[in-house]
């Protein structure tokens, strides 16, 4: 017997694309890249391990329970499950939402000093209902960033990963972070969804990218100043501001007093600024040449003048290590330096 009605025949990924790209007006192409601009693989975990103040992989990794799968070299799901599902990860509303996911779920952990499984899930949460069920954007939380704030501690809350008594600083401290991560996210990913930093994205957060920082610069986005104030702002309002040093000139004798004026435990080793990584890396390619190694050394320098004025203890560490490296001709020092 004929059925009136019969099941209704799947949309095939191109018709939904076109859909999408007349719906928001953008062309067919900036549709079909907006999936890879959320990739969730070791580049991205790296990415937001550069926002802690300590540069603490498991303080990024243990909140963030949805990238896990990224950690063995799999793709993890791309932050918000409901986001993906429900207006699926090409809705332009969505720009964006895998860097402010990664930020606050990082400032939450060294603010409230807890490193819970389901911090991430909350922030997820919390972002689903202002991004989807509101129909709001990241303009409108740049907008009202209280709003949003609040927002997210309600779902901390109502996960129980926070009491009363930690939520109004929570909240607070949530609406002091947010400009400048709107203006990291502005500046990886534009408003108008430029292709070249889309495509840029998804690179940089690949399994294989170690230097996701590096790679976005190599393509001409150049964020180095942007999540350098997230980093330093994350510090400031959990409490983690780094012991600094006082401005001076630098020569060689001031450089070994200002590195040594940091305590050690405020150092952590492994993460290296990639302004300094690429020094190294430059060395290596120019097989350490007596004028790259000169060159070298007039860098180091310069950077550790910017290091002292912009108070980063942890960028100074590892500009000195390496100038240290640079001065005495250790080739083999600075390989290893470089990875």
């Amino acid at each position: 017997m004929f059925i009136f009605g019969g099941k209704k025949k799947k949309k095939s990924w191109k018709e939904v694309f076109q859909e999408l790209a007349e719906k928001h007006g953008l062309p067919l192409e900036v549709i079909e890249e907006l999936d890879g601009a959320h990739v969730s693989y070791n580049g991205y975990i790296e990415f937001v391990r550069r926002m802690d103040p300590e540069g603490d992989l498991k303080r990024v990794k243990k909140p963030l329970t949805w990238m896990k799968p990224a950690i063995s070299g799999q793709r993890a799901p791309s932050g918000i499950t409901s986001i993906i599902n429900t207006s699926g990860e090409r809705d332009p509303k969505s720009r964006g939402y895998n860097i402010l996911h990664g930020a606050l779920a990082v400032l939450i952990a060294n603010h409230t000093g807890k490193e819970h499984e389901e911090i991430g899930w909350a922030v997820g949460d919390a972002i689903y209902e202002y991004l989807v069920k509101q129909g709001k954007t990241v303009e409108d939380i740049e907008k009202n960033p209280s709003e949003f704030a609040k927002l997210v501690v309600k779902k901390l809350q109502e996960r129980e990963i926070i009491g009363p008594t930690v939520a109004r600083s929570t909240q607070k401290a949530i609406k002091e972070v947010i400009p400048y991560t709107v203006k990291l996210i502005n500046k990886m990913w534009p408003k108008d969804h430029n292709i070249k930093h889309l495509r840029a994205m998804m690179e940089a957060f690949s399994p294989d990218t170690r230097d996701p920082v590096r790679t976005l610069k190599a393509a001409g986005i150049d964020i180095t100043d942007e999540l350098e104030e997230l980093r330093n702002a994350i510090a400031e309002v959990s409490g983690k501001k780094l012991k600094r040093a006082q401005k001076q000139k630098i020569g060689k004798k001031g450089v070994i007093q200002a590195a040594r004026s940091f305590k050690p435990m405020e150092i952590t080793e492994r993460w290296i600024p990639s302004e300094v990584m690429a020094i190294a890396k430059a060395l290596e390619f120019s097989d350490f040449s007596e004028k790259a190694m000169k060159k070298a050394e007039e860098e180091l320098l310069k950077l550790i003048d910017r290091f002292i004025e912009g108070e980063d203890a942890q960028a100074l560490f590892h500009a000195v290590k390496l100038l240290r490296l640079v001065q005495k001709g250790d080739v083999e020092g600075v390989k290893r330096f470089g990875g």
